[in-house]
């Protein structure tokens, strides 16, 4: 439902806004790029606050200030500004546009000044979600609008204990999409989790903290019965404090929380001493870069199976080396992760092949069995090697670009089932072409 809002213009009296419709602010106007309009609106409830700024004079700038003194910017392009905000705490917000910076639309510059149309509402969550009860309801015809395109309920829920949680949003009607708004202005989706059309969200933050979840289609116009399930996760046993640059020690097993951009270490090692820190997490992708005390840099994303991260290397020359541990989207994505630092394991060649790669994929079918673990590497002088591991059914599993040495591909693989798996290997530029090598390895227990 949409929740009227009270938005009053500074200079003019206090208007009362319909309960179901936008807001058109028709007669407002800055006079000059200097100037800026300042609105309160009195929130009555938490919810979906959304704002647009249209002009045809000038690119409108939108801030948003909350009670507790928080601020927010709209996304902007030329002539028009938006925010999607989830308001958890009814009060007094102040909104503010301007036009500071000029804007190029179309090799010509737009006015810093003019008239412009200001629309906003609230939409409200249609109920609070409790874990471990799911909501069996429908999307309809009825329901608000997400983004002017597909149909969306929403729903509020604080966050259990431990501060994780997992969201899944199931319907046999239509392609599921589910979206998560958290008080301090980020936003997180999923469409399509695992091999189906349901979506499923990881979430987490400080324990109690409420979240907007919104419960949409992934194609505009879509209806149909659906099931949304929170499930409170527990934080898994051996987490341990992080503190910056702490001393690891190998071989061991480390957990953590990330709660910050990335976590950095030190590990003291040798020359010559051979090194492997695998990185696993559920929760995000996780990526790994280590610097040495010479200038030598290794990273990985993907070689570790799953989106885990998997470095593999000698230390050139005795010293401390910097490892750092954070997720692939930087910054964008937290989480629990473990590290495990050990010996990298007795390996023994069952394959190798070399290719030519000229535009086209190459594809090696490899007999692998189930129980083991199994090494591929991938590797070319001249060009950026990727990698890609399908099953014996012709389903996609992993996929590895630069986990090995400089440019080559590394992928570490247990298979659930024996069976002959296929090797893909391309070139990570159109251009790239050349001869490639393949390795695969079997762990010696």
């Amino acid at each position: 439902m949409r929740v009227a809002l009270l938005l009053c213009f500074m200079a003019l009296a206090g208007v009362t806004l319909d309960a179901t419709e936008r807001l058109l602010w028709s007669n407002a106007a800055l006079r000059d790029s200097s100037q800026e309009s300042r609105y309160h609106l009195a929130v009555p409830t938490a919810g979906l606050l959304n704002i647009e700024a249209v002009s045809l004079s000038f690119s409108p700038r939108l801030l948003l200030l909350g009670p507790d003194g928080s601020s927010f910017q709209g996304e902007y392009n030329p002539r028009a500004a938006s925010m999607s905000f989830f308001a958890v705490a009814p009060g007094q917000y102040t909104l503010v546009v301007s036009a500071p910076l000029g804007f190029m639309s179309d090799a010509e510059s737009v006015e810093g000044h003019g008239s412009y149309l200001l629309m906003a509402d609230l939409v409200a969550p249609a109920a609070e979600l409790q874990a471990g009860q799911p909501q069996n309801r429908h999307l309809t015809a009825e329901a608000p609008l997400f983004r002017s395109e597909t149909y969306v309920n929403w729903y509020s829920y604080s966050l259990p204990e431990s501060g994780r949680a997992f969201l899944q949003l199931q319907s046999g009607d239509f392609d599921t999409v589910l979206v998560v708004y958290y008080p301090d202005g980020t936003q997180d989706y999923n469409d399509d989790y695992g091999d189906s059309t349901d979506s499923a969200l990881r979430v987490q933050g400080l324990p109690g903290t409420q979240i907007l979840i919104g419960a949409t289609s992934f194609s505009s116009g879509s209806t149909g019965a659906y099931t949304l399930t929170a499930e409170a996760l527990a934080i898994p046993p051996g987490i341990g404090d992080y503190r910056p640059d702490m001393l690891l020690e190998k071989p061991g097993a480390y957990g953590f929380e990330l709660d910050q951009t990335a976590h950095t270490f030190r590990l003291r090692l040798g020359a010559g001493e051979r090194m492997e820190v695998l990185m696993e997490s559920d929760d995000f992708d996780s990526y790994l870069e280590l610097h040495g005390p010479d200038g030598n840099y290794w990273s990985d994303d993907d070689s570790g199976g799953n989106l885990n991260a998997l470095l593999t290397m000698t230390a050139p020359v005795a010293g401390v080396y910097e490892l750092t541990a954070r997720s692939f989207g930087f910054g964008e994505v937290l989480g629990i992760y473990t590290l495990t630092l050990a010996e990298p394991p007795l390996l023994q060649s069952i394959f190798r092949a070399t290719g030519a790669f000229i535009g086209e994929p190459v594809s090696f079918g490899i007999p692998l069995r189930e129980g083991r673990t199994f090494t591929v590497e991938v590797g070319s002088s001249v060009f950026d090697t990727v990698l890609t591991l399908y099953g014996p059914d012709g389903a996609y599993i992993a996929e590895d670009d630069d986990g090995g040495e400089g440019t080559d591909s590394r992928l570490r693989f247990s298979p659930s089932a024996s069976g002959t798996y296929n090797l893909e290997v391309r070139g990570y530029f159109a251009e790239d072409h050349g001869e490639f090598f393949v390795q695969v390895y079997e762990h010696q227990e």
